[in-house]
């Protein structure tokens, strides 16, 4: 794994320049950090350069926004397991997407869901339309990844899908390109911007959580106003 590799050469080299082992430790406690900075995917909200960069990326219409689906049920009486429907949180929270996406970025953009319920409304009730590509449902396929970098988009693009697909994103190398795993429930609704890259791959924007979107809004509406934490 590039993680490991990128130690395994810097202990080596450090090892033969620097024979001071407190020198050694901090060189390689820097290089620890170079190759974690990127395991992660940027809370937009918490970074105005990297939201602005989106915000021009998307006025390019050519962004893909890898979508979780908002909360679902349980173990509630009637949840379908396997093709749970929403909660009352997952609706309230595709609303709060919905608005999210269109009073910060705006219009036009296409969307696309899997076909499972908690896609569907999901993508109907943040967007009001939205179309099935079933190459974006469960089980995700290894090729999900070329799907994705490889999607025809003519416009900034949706795709609302499911957690073991946005955990197959990864790179040449088998790093996931979030670096996390999606499936928690903090993770319900996340969403993940990319562009398509040329060699088949994917740049990551940032992430926005549901529970970003308000103070995202209101850093468009009035951007002179104080960052809510």
């Amino acid at each position: 794994m590039r993680f490991i590799s990128s130690i395994a050469c810097a202990v080596k080299l450090l090892s033969n320049l620097f024979p001071d082992m407190r020198l050694l430790f901090l060189t390689l406690t820097l290089c620890l950090l170079s190759a974690c900075a990127n395991n992660h995917c940027i809370a937009l909200k918490d970074d105005p350069t990297a939201w602005q960069a989106l915000q021009d990326a998307w006025q390019d219409q050519q962004v893909l926004m890898i979508l979780r689906h908002a909360a679902k049920c349980d173990e509630e009486p009637g949840c379908v397991e396997d093709n749970e429907d929403l909660t009352p949180l997952g609706k309230m929270q595709a609303g709060v997407i919905g608005d999210g996406v269109r009073d910060t970025l705006g219009e036009p953009f296409d969307v696309y869901h899997s076909d499972m319920i908690r896609t569907e409304d999901t993508a109907l009730l943040a967007f009001g339309a939205s179309t099935v590509d079933v190459k974006i449902s469960k089980p995700c396929l290894p090729g999900f990844s070329d799907h994705v970098s490889n999607f025809p988009i003519s416009t900034n693009t949706i795709l609302v899908t499911h957690s073991s697909c946005i955990d197959s994103l990864v790179d040449r190398e088998g790093e996931r390109y979030l670096g996390l795993k999606s499936g928690d429930d903090a993770h319900f609704g996340i969403a993940a911007f990319m562009q398509q890259t040329p060699g088949n791959e994917l740049k990551v924007l940032g992430c926005v959580w549901p529970k970003d979107w308000p103070a995202l809004i209101q850093s468009v509406l009035a951007p002179s106003a104080p960052r809510i934490p």
